[in-house]
């Protein structure tokens, strides 16, 4: 049986904050949980700028930015937190 790999990780770091890993590199994002409402957590796509060293000297395109936001809502939206 063959299963695909997933490409990226997407890592909740308390009420703030996450972290992307891809391809041995990783950027921190600026996010923000929420107490009821539409929705359960606040992604700040504009801190999405560059990866953290070693690698922060490496540019992040339009396109980057667009599939890294993309894949951090695919993960969060097949994410289930049960509360007790």
């Amino acid at each position: 049986m063959w299963f695909k790999q997933k490409l990226f990780q997407v890592k909740i770091i308390g009420r703030a904050g996450l972290i992307y890993k891809e391809d041995g590199k990783s950027l921190l994002v600026d996010s923000e949980m929420l107490a009821g409402g539409e929705f359960d957590i606040v992604i700040f796509s504009e801190s999405i700028k560059n990866w953290q060293p070693p690698n922060e000297t490496e540019y992040l395109s339009d396109e980057d930015k667009t599939r890294i936001k993309t894949n951090i809502t695919k993960e969060l939206s097949n994410l289930r937190i049960d509360w007790k």
